[in-house]
């Protein structure tokens, strides 16, 4: 489960403050996301190809000095190749699981959601050709109701009872992951190596 996958990384203090990340645990919900990721069809292409990208150039780097890169404080405390891998890895997230929280909100519809994740997550990272052929690219990702008609997230479940559970389980994922991407996305940028140049 990829709420329990995150919740198995967090730092926290004497007082339940989150206030750092294990490197190795949060790989392993990494890739639970990612395989959550393969299953949405070729919407998702474009973001699945990212994510394998950043995902392998950031463990990589993880892989080469594991207890020197242990926590998320001290793999971002020196210089090395997976700095722009997990720097994009992390944007890439905080995008997708703002979309899963608009998405599974039971308060609306879920519809644009992924445009509006994008405008207040990702767009900032981005010129202007690159955000005409991604704001593009929001409208053909899948929706609620196809995301729920996916069997491969609840195998063996009647229709109504795998929407059910994909919207409660997509909703916990969200809020479970999005608050830890967004410590460590601070941490990024209190190390002084968060870029802001647009891709």
């Amino acid at each position: 489960d990829m709420a329990e996958k995150f919740a198995a990384a967090e730092i926290r203090d004497g007082s339940g403050i989150l206030q750092d990340v294990s490197m190795a645990k949060f790989f392993e919900a990494a890739d639970t996301y990612r395989n959550i990721l393969s299953q949405m069809g070729t919407a998702i292409g474009f973001v699945l190809t990212d994510v394998d990208d950043n995902l392998g150039g950031a463990k990589k780097a993880f892989q080469e000095a594991p207890e020197p890169r242990k926590t998320m404080r001290s793999y971002v405390s020196s210089s090395h190749a997976g700095i722009p891998k997990l720097m994009w890895l992390l944007r890439g997230f905080e995008f997708f699981l703002t979309m899963l929280e608009k998405l599974f909100d039971p308060a609306t519809d879920g519809s644009g959601a992924a445009s509006q994740a994008y405008n207040s997550t990702l767009i900032v990272y981005h010129g202007w050709v690159v955000q005409m052929g991604l704001k593009a690219a929001m409208m053909a990702m899948p929706g609620r109701e196809s995301i729920c008609k996916i069997e491969g997230f609840c195998p063996g479940a009647s229709p109504a009872r795998r929407k059910e559970l994909v919207c409660r389980d997509g909703l916990l994922a969200a809020s479970a992951a999005l608050p830890q991407v967004k410590t460590m996305i601070e941490i990024f940028k209190g190390s002084g190596r968060w870029e802001t140049q647009k891709a």
